[in-house]
């Protein structure tokens, strides 16, 4: 998480962290932005003010623990000899990655599909 000068958790990364945990035990259409914001000692503004809504929100949670991931899995595809290699390294760091973080392995399984950018914008997948 992002830490403030004095070393405390900032209001977007306490946003980021409730909301990782409310979507991942209650199901992102039951998880309240007012729910979110008490969990985090916020406000629902700066819930808005940071990520623009819920779909931002978890969007930002996505894209936010995706990154380290993905350059790990990046680095693992180019070095792999073979194909077969880097198909195991990569299902080996995912299920590692799922191991260390169950909330991301939820949210990555089960809300994945929600969110789409479309144009620069992020909207619900209906499908």
């Amino acid at each position: 998480m992002t830490l403030d000068a004095d070393q405390t958790f900032t209001s977007r990364a306490r946003l980021l962290a409730a909301g990782k945990e409310l979507f991942a035990r209650e199901g992102y259409e039951q998880a309240s932005t007012a729910a979110i914001a008490r969990a985090a000692g916020s406000s629902e503004s700066q819930l808005v003010r940071y990520f623009g809504g819920k779909a931002g929100l978890l969007e930002a949670i996505f894209n936010e623990s995706w990154l380290p991931l993905n350059e790990d899995v990046q680095r693992l595809i180019a070095n792999a000899p073979h194909a077969r290699e880097a198909v195991l390294g990569v299902l080996s760091k995912v299920t590692k990655a799922f191991d260390a973080d169950p909330e991301l392995a939820v949210l990555f399984l089960f809300e994945g599909r929600r969110i789409r950018t479309v144009e620069g914008h992020a909207r619900r997948d209906e499908s």
